[in-house]
């Protein structure tokens, strides 16, 4: 699943900011939820890390909602755009 939104950077950054995320739910001593965000500046849906480069975002805020619980868990995008949730924050077979 991908969740895409127009985005400024500064009040001047063009481009588009994507989120991707995925499910690794038989992995529970690795990352439930795994993804990251970065700068799609041709807008094609697809992380380059050629011309152009297309770099991760650092600090943004991630959140996701397990099974109907309405408190989210979040974290926040490292330095090189990634981010997961572990097998305590988001437990395998929950739904999201």
């Amino acid at each position: 699943m991908k969740q895409q939104c127009t985005t400024k950077h500064n009040g001047h950054w063009p481009g588009v900011l994507l989120v991707g995320w995925f499910l690794f739910s038989h992995l529970t001593s690795y990352a439930q939820v795994s993804g990251y965000v970065f700068r799609d500046f041709n807008a094609d849906g697809i992380r380059t890390t050629n011309k152009p480069n297309e770099p991760g975002v650092k600090g943004v805020s991630v959140r996701v909602y397990v099974d109907l619980d309405p408190a989210p868990r979040d974290t926040k995008t490292a330095a090189d755009g990634t981010y997961s949730f572990n097998a305590t924050q988001v437990p395998a077979g929950k739904p999201l």
